[in-house]
């Protein structure tokens, strides 16, 4: 397969995925996207610095080597910088998404990501393999997610296929529910009251 066109997230995603294989590092580059995705939301303003044209490229390389040299495989780090260098930086979450479909597609697996109120003991995450992978009919890699705020059960995210089954799902669909029953009723007794005059 051959990609071209340097601004098509596809075009980068295919040529680091080739670069991460022949070094056998796919994991490894999938963990420094999800850092410096992590990085991006909490500065946002790092996608500025990185295409300010007051700024001269040497000198966002030394800031981005000063903040990420310790954290990042170094053909990693060389990528941001090739990004940086093309003002592309803004596209790096959409490249990770087609990066990650392309670890998946090749390794005849699929990544999911289960997120629940308390630690899943190794059982259940066992079963949750079980069922996505039954499901897909691919191996899974999941990946667990601790978040108190879902209140109670679990999400699932596989793929293009995502599962609110949380407590905090259920409420607020509930709620939603209780809205619409509410505005048909108040529409109802509206009618019912002009039918009156």
């Amino acid at each position: 397969m051959k990609l071209t066109r340097s601004g098509n997230p596809r075009y980068y995603a295919y040529a680091l995925y080739e670069l991460s294989s022949l070094k056998k590092q796919q994991e490894e580059f999938l963990e420094n996207f999800e850092l410096v995705l992590e990085v991006q939301k909490q500065k946002p303003e790092l996608n500025f610095l990185a295409q300010s044209p007051l700024i001269s490229n040497k000198k966002k390389f030394q800031f981005f080597d000063r903040i990420l040299h310790n954290h990042l495989n170094p053909l990693f780090l060389n990528f941001i910088k090739v990004l940086v260098k093309k003002q592309q930086l803004h596209l790096l979450e959409k490249i990770y998404v087609v990066y990650r479909h392309f670890c998946d597609e090749w390794a005849e697996s699929i990544r999911a990501t289960v997120t629940s109120a308390v630690p899943l003991t190794e059982e259940e995450q066992k079963r949750i393999c079980n069922v996505v992978s039954g499901y897909l009919q691919k191996s899974v890699f999941l990946r667990v997610i601790v978040d108190p705020d879902i209140l109670g059960g679990i999400t699932l995210q596989a793929g293009d296929i995502w599962m609110d089954a949380s407590l905090r799902g259920k409420m607020k669909s509930f709620q939603k529910n209780l809205q619409e029953t509410a505005r048909k009723v108040i529409k109802n007794i509206s009618l019912g009251a002009k039918n009156l005059d």
